[in-house]
């Protein structure tokens, strides 16, 4: 303990000798308690010793003295109430632990923020700012307090409003640190902050559904895949990776992708003393009835099954830590949530009919033919209840027990220990392929509706087991721990080592040179030569043993690898960056195998039960069986599984919150302070503090630094050039701010290829860029109004004119010109001549020869007028806005769909946009239809969301000219106060409207240029309101009034004869004519459809 403090403290000591006089108050290392305590110096013991009589409890301990086991105490080195690490006056280990310690015990603080990383202090209980509830009020803060909430809120504002790449949220952390509760709390905020962010109704629901499958889906993972352990009573026994997939304009969750690592199948047949297996088999026992139990066999308490009691324990707590899990309800709330997720009945009673299977089949018992030493079957009858529930033949069930191997010439029987060997592995297997299964199916629930070619950006959450250190730790504990070194080796290259490289070719001088590097200990697992290569090959040899594999072990040089005293070959060590273990290598080569015999397989694949059960156990390929493909281990496979995760997170921006168990009992809100300490020492957080403190965080390329900030530029030479010295050009612009603002030089530094800043000059440079866009905004306004005006005259003007062109056209085609073309035209009958002249009427639109083919080449007037009116569709729709049809027509809606939704009256997209999915339904839409159009309302809907979220950054101001005194106040009060450093400056002006000019001339020319566009801003305005009257006036006055009907000198005579021609009345005729205004084609349109 006191080695691994040591090169830390030495570390961020500098070196510095301490004065170590009587009455000093110190931090010391206790002996008794290995923790940092207060003390105050009370006498020496020999020249390099002190003695130290502890401020609490009197004792007085002996210390080495100008050595890593004291450090002053500083009056003002931290305070709890601070909720930055970072701010700490005295970084040193002794103090950080206090700190972070008061403000858990004390101020009740389980979040502390170092930096952009979060830590967490499990309290094992629920806190108030923990609630469903807050976080509402969380989403609207734009000062948020430490959380872990905060991290997910970085990540999603990094996607959807500074349109960055993936991200990824790693949550880290030892067995009971409380990892899985911060998953799902982060799953619940990201949720809430994307329906709020959605402000249209089918983003909403789409987000909610998504959220909502999300929720349902934690019930099932934790049944099947958690279980009580001795540090946890809701241990994560396999690892997750969580992807929310975000439309990123708008933010909205469209979808979810769910990858799983390295179940525990070991805990379905044993546990240790203390702890239970998988919940799901003691919620399953607990929920169902005496007749369902009946169903299932006769299935009995979980005290009487061989696979449940070997921990005897039988109850958990919950999660706050205060009560027992009621399993009965937690059964009830499984099969609500399975339900919920569209997981059938049927389905489900074939999953529990596995579960119960698996649970009589650990009860078979084996036992020891006296003549042949050979195994038997002890208790057939509970072999044959596990037979008939997976429909499976007892007998070859039974044989696949008892059998070793069987070839035409000999049969080889097996021993007790093999024959119960080969029984644990069909229930690991069937297991296994059961949560595969679950998996899959939320998968495919919760994946949502496929975007087709519209892009998706997505935030991981990574939540893996914890770090493991048993009394006896086996292969599934060294496969937890490689999980845990690769990721803390991922952080390491993130935080330290990729930091200072970066540092190095940059240029920057670095203020620490040391730093943690795991890499050796993760070759040591997974490189060539390394652990797993040595187990493969073990396991791949016919005479393999677990003792040949150890002493392999032992000829590692890797200074991360432990060779034990004793000479007996069953034990390994590593030295993790947690901590030392041990591994008992009993039983590793079986484990990496997990091989299922053929016959097994062969079994199952023709079960008479159901589909379900025959899909668990598929047949071995028989490239696999024949040997000519190797079989895959478990090690190599999930090797290759932690690469691929690596090599995603590594593509990602990555996000850090480090969860520490406060206590090894699960006690709420009390810090055992050697407890803590070593977990903060192994996570590297003391280097991460000093680290970042000393450094600069926040790197920005040359290029897109001065593309993003030049706006604010002081030099307009510099604004204006296309190229130039860019370097030199971000410097001065940062020199300039710091001038301005509160800042120094050591608070940047300009490398080779990119800016380096701390947080606090990125905030000031983002504000005002922020301030300055929004006065260019301003500034803007009146230009673009005035060209919408104009433009929506012009574009009135010309629809008036192709108006009255078409009436004219229309006149024009007049009864002798219709006549005349027919009379042209060789061969017609009188009934085709009748029939065009008639509809060469009630289609004016339609050229002649168009017409007069369609005439002759249908047989009834009814054919000719579906073929016009279909072509009059195609052409012009009558019913649909051209910008709605456009959508329709992108959608690819059938013509009968179309139609309906005219007949339903929609004229607007946000009528279409309104739509539910029965409102499709009621409407014909299939799946397809309903999928494609609700991608492109997505889309329109994120561009408009988008807009909007711009506007409300960058409010603009009414037209015309601004109230009478509110220039010069409104822009005073907007500029920040100089501080004193700026004062000095001649003519400094920093508001939105002038700026920063500091020569009057160029203040004067900026402030005619101004008065200028403030000018024509109000001709603009001006122009605009009166355009504005006068379309007011001509849409307020009223249509002629209709003449009574006879009367001679009507406007609609001509198309009231028209109409007249085809069958309807004159009362008809005008009633129709005066609801459509005169329009003839809309009168026959309805009266047509009439």
């Amino acid at each position: 303990f006191f080695s691994s403090i040591g090169p830390m403290a030495q570390l961020l000591s500098h070196g510095v000798e301490l004065d170590l006089k009587d009455g000093v108050q110190v931090y010391y290392l206790s002996p008794k308690s290995q923790s940092w305590q207060v003390g105050t110096i009370c006498g020496t013991s020999g020249p390099h010793k002190l003695k130290v009589k502890d401020d609490e409890t009197g004792d007085v301990s002996t210390v080495e003295k100008h050595t890593n086991e004291v450090h002053k105490f500083m009056e003002n080195g931290y305070s709890p109430a601070d909720e930055d690490l970072f701010s700490m006056n005295d970084l040193h280990s002794s103090t950080l632990l206090w700190c972070v310690s008061e403000r858990f015990e004390g101020l009740k603080q389980q979040y502390t923020r170092m930096g952009e990383i979060i830590l967490s202090m499990n309290p094992f209980e629920g806190m108030p700012y923990n609630r469903p509830e807050v976080m509402d009020s969380y989403v609207a803060e734009t000062d948020k307090a430490p959380h872990c909430w905060q991290v997910a809120h970085k990540a999603f504002r990094n996607i959807v409003i500074r349109d960055e790449g993936n991200q990824s949220v790693l949550i880290s952390g030892e067995s009971g640190a409380g990892k899985t509760e911060t998953t799902k709390t982060l799953l619940q905020y990201l949720g809430k902050l994307s329906h709020s962010n959605s402000s249209h109704k089918l983003q909403k629901e789409i987000c909610a559904r998504v959220s909502e499958k999300l929720k349902n889906s934690n019930p099932i993972l934790e049944s099947f895949g958690n279980a009580k352990t001795v540090r946890n009573d809701n241990s994560s026994r396999f690892g997750k990776y969580i992807k929310l997939m975000l439309e990123p304009k708008s933010g909205v969750i469209i979808g979810a992708e769910m990858t799983t690592y390295l179940l525990e199948k070991s805990r379905i047949v044993t546990q240790g003393e203390g702890e239970r297996g998988y919940h799901v088999f003691y919620e399953f026992l607990s929920g169902i009835s005496a007749e369902e139990k009946a169903k299932f066999g006769g299935l009995k308490e979980a005290k009487d099954y061989k696979c449940l009691n070997q921990g005897n324990c039988f109850q958990r707590r919950s999660t706050d830590g205060r009560r027992v899990e009621d399993d009965a309800q937690s059964y009830r709330g499984l099969v609500d949530a399975m339900d919920k997720l569209g997981i059938e009945e049927d389905v489900r009673e074939q999953i529990f009919t596995v579960l119960a299977g698996i649970l009589h089949l650990q009860n078979v018992e084996f036992g020891t033919d006296a003549g042949t030493g050979k195994s038997t079957i002890a208790n057939p009858d509970v072999l044959k209840i596990a037979a008939e529930l997976w429909g499976v033949d007892a007998e070859g069930l039974g044989k696949t027990f008892t059998v070793k191997s069987s070839t035409n010439i000999m049969t080889t029987l097996s021993t007790q220990n093999e024959a119960e060997d080969m029984r644990d592995a069909v229930s690991k297997a069937l297991y296994q392929s059961v949560f595969d299964w679950l998996v899959s199916k939320l998968n495919e629930v919760i994946r949502g509706q496929p975007m087709g070619s519209q892009e998706t950006k997505y935030i991981g959450l990574l939540d893996i087991f914890g770090f493991e250190n048993f009394k006896t730790n086996s292969f599934e504990q060294m496969c937890i721990n490689y999980t845990n070194e690769a990721l803390q080796n991922h952080y390491n290259k993130y935080t330290f080592v990729e930091d200072a490289a970066e540092c190095e070719r940059e240029g920057i001088p670095l203020a620490i040179t040391e730093y943690p590097d795991n890499q050796p200990c993760v070759d040591l697992i997974e490189g060539k030569g390394g652990l797993i290569q040595l187990l493969d090959g073990e396991t791949h040899f016919k005479l393999g043993t677990d003792g040949g594999f150890t002493e392999k072990t032992w000829a590692s040089e890797n200074p991360f690898f432990i060779k034990p005293k004793s000479t007996v070959p069953d034990a390994f060590g590593i030295r993790h960056y947690a901590g030392d273990v041990m591994y008992t290598t009993t039983n590793f080569l079986e484990k990496n195998a997990d091989t299922l015999k053929d016959d097994v397989r062969e079994l199952f694949s023709s079960s008479s039960k159901s589909d379900f059960i025959r899909s668990l156990l598929p047949p071995v390929p028989e490239e696999v069986k024949s040997g000519r493909v190797k079989r895959t281990t478990v090690a190599s496979s999930f090797r290759t599984q932690m690469a691929a995760l690596r090599s995603e997170i590594t593509s990602t921006k990555s996000h850090f919150i480090r969860c520490v168990k406060p206590n090894p009992a699960c006690n709420p809100l009390c810090a055992d302070k050697p407890y803590v300490l070593s977990q903060l020492n192994s996570a590297g957080v003391i280097q991460t503090i000093q680290i970042k403190r000393e450094g600069y965080p926040v790197r920005i390329p040359h290029e897109d630094f001065w593309r993003r900030f030049r706006v604010i530029a002081p030099s307009k030479a510099d604004r204006n050039a296309a190229e130039g010295d860019t370097p030199g050009k971000c410097l001065r612009l940062l020199q300039w701010w710091q001038c301005v603002y509160p800042f120094t030089a050591r608070d940047y530094a300009i490398g080779r290829t990119k800016v380096f800043m701390r947080p606090y000059v990125v905030d000031v440079l983002e504000n005002r860029r922020a301030r300055r866009v929004q006065a260019l905004f301003r500034a803007a306004t009146p230009c673009l109004r005035a060209w919408v005006v104009r433009y929506r005259a012009e574009k009135a003007r010309l629809q008036a004119l192709r108006e009255e062109q078409e009436r004219i056209r229309f006149a024009n085609n007049t009864s002798a010109d219709i006549q005349g073309f027919a009379g042209a035209q060789a061969g017609l009958t009188d009934q085709v001549v009748s029939l065009f002249q008639d509809l060469a009427t009630v289609f004016p639109h339609f050229d002649l020869p168009v017409l007069l083919g369609v005439v002759e080449n249908t047989q009834t007037r009814e054919q000719a007028v579906d073929i016009l009116m279909d072509m009059q569709r195609q052409r012009v729709d009558a019913h649909l806005p051209r910008s709605m049809k456009l959508v329709l027509d992108l959608a690819g809606l059938r013509t009968e769909i179309q139609e309906a939704m005219a007949a339903k009256d929609f004229q607007t997209k946000d009528q279409v946009f309104g739509m539910t999915d029965a409102d499709m339904e009621g409407l014909g839409f299939n799946q397809e239809e309903k999928d494609k159009l609700s991608q492109i309302i997505l889309s329109q809907q994120s561009n408009w969301v988008a807009q909007e979220r711009l506007n409300q950054l960058y409010p603009l101001r009414p037209l015309g000219p601004p109230p009478p005194g509110a220039g010069a106040a409104d822009a005073s009060s907007s500029a920040p106060a100089a501080p004193e450093s700026a004062q000095h400056r001649p003519h400094l002006v920093t508001c939105d409207e002038c700026f920063a000019y500091t020569k009057p001339e160029e203040l004067e020319a900026h402030k005619q240029a101004h008065e200028r566009r403030r000018q024509q801003a109000a001709a603009d305005a001006e122009f605009a309101q009166r355009l504005q009257e006068e379309e007011q006036r001509s849409a307020q006055a009223p249509p002629p009034a209709a003449p009574p009907a006879g009367s001679a000198d009507t406007p609609y005579a001509e198309q009231v004869a028209q109409i007249e021609a085809m069958g309807f009345s004159r009362e008809q005729a005008l009633n129709a004519l005066n609801s459509n205004n005169g329009n003839l084609q809309s009168a026959l349109n309805s009266l047509l459809g009439a």
